[in-house]
């Protein structure tokens, strides 16, 4: 049960007959339709204003290109504090509920504010102005393949470099204007900033303080977000994966110092699985082989180059469906073919969960043994 959670006084829950742990139906109900109306009007302006630097691009398309990426961040860190808002006015009694809404609600408003703009590019840009920019809207091959490399190059550098930003700048920042403020740092006689003397409880006090549960969320959220760049788009940007690698392992570290020396001490606690991301993730490599091969049939040479002579000099349409339709279907049966295979969890791992429950129920719970 969450601490924020207001139920009404003088009303017991029908199931578990616990005080105050009644909200009734019909005011939830008003408060979730009254979000969803929110987050409508957040994705029509993210929309409008992705359009916007769609035709910007025309004109300048390194400008554009940078414009657009800026203008996702910002729209990507505006509705995280609205979604947080809504939520919390849901009052959802539990924390997996909790956290499954304003995940299920960040993940959609970002996939519209994240890929929108490159889904334009490398699809519908030649049917809206040509070829290369030009005013005869013809097949368009490379001229879209290269425009989204470049799209994805400008936007994938600028989110890494916000992340960094935003997940260990900002936090030190905090900790040094905090200590500053409640005189943990002071300058000497020579004008040089120095740390005080102090007890352990007063170096955590002045600690920046984490909400857990919301900076896992926005921080599987950013993940998440970076996963479908590679997925959905490397193959336009084969250097994405190696970008991303590169940004994790840094990212790993930069993590480490942040909540060992910048936030306060934070209270573990465990688990059973990712949750909503699961279906997210897997959701991202069924789009990703998707996206992938209609960039690659319908985008690219590559299918004409390799096309064998005596079946003609290029692919008819019909075709190039046909070929789409037979890659896309082995890879989605490879995958569900490692889906069956595989399990999610080893059953040497469930036997020692099993173990580890029975001991728990014998020694914590002291739950009498079977006659």
């Amino acid at each position: 049960r969450r601490p924020q959670f207001k139920g009404i006084p003088d009303m017991d829950d029908a199931v578990t007959g616990r005080p105050g742990a009644f909200f009734p139906p019909h005011r939830r109900t008003c408060r979730v339709a009254f979000a969803k109306l929110v987050t409508l009007i957040c994705l029509g302006l993210s929309v409008a204003f992705l359009v916007g630097c769609v035709y910007y691009k025309k004109q300048n398309a390194t400008a554009g290109a940078l414009v657009n990426s800026v203008g996702i961040i910002v729209f990507k860190l505006a509705y995280e504090k609205v979604a947080v808002k809504l939520t919390d006015a849901e009052n959802w009694m539990t924390d997996t509920v909790y956290a499954d809404k304003l995940i299920s609600r960040l993940s959609v408003f970002n996939f519209v504010n994240s890929y929108f703009s490159l889904f334009f590019t490398i699809f519908f840009y030649c049917w809206a102005f040509g070829n290369e920019g030009k005013e005869n809207k013809g097949p368009c091959r490379m001229g879209a393949f290269r425009k989204l490399q470049q799209d994805l190059g400008i936007l994938l550098a600028t989110q890494i470099f916000a992340q960094n930003i935003t997940n260990f700048i900002v936090p030190y920042i905090q900790l040094i204007v905090k200590m500053k403020t409640e005189g943990g740092l002071e300058r000497d006689e020579n004008g040089v900033a120095r740390v005080n003397e102090m007890s352990t409880p007063g170096v955590e006090y002045l600690l920046v303080e984490c909400d857990e549960q919301l900076d896992n969320i926005k921080a599987t959220t950013m993940e998440a977000t970076q996963y479908g760049y590679v997925t959905l788009f490397s193959a336009a940007f084969p250097l994405a994966p190696l970008m991303t690698c590169i940004n994790n392992l840094v990212g790993l570290r930069m993590d480490a110092y942040k909540y060992l020396c910048t936030y306060r001490r934070i209270q573990p606690f465990g688990f059973e699985d990712i949750g909503t991301f699961q279906s997210i993730f897997e959701l991202m490599n069924y789009l990703g082989i998707a996206s992938s091969f209609l960039a690659i049939v319908y985008r690219t040479d590559v299918l004409k180059n390799y096309w064998p002579a005596k079946w003609g000099a290029e692919p008819s349409r019909h075709q190039e469906d046909v070929v789409f339709m037979v890659i896309c279907s082995f890879y989605f049966g490879f995958m569900l073919m490692l889906r069956v295979l595989i399990d999610d969890v080893p059953f040497d791992v469930e036997l020692q969960i099993k173990r580890n429950d029975f001991l728990n129920s014998k020694i914590i719970d002291h739950v009498a043994d079977e006659a």
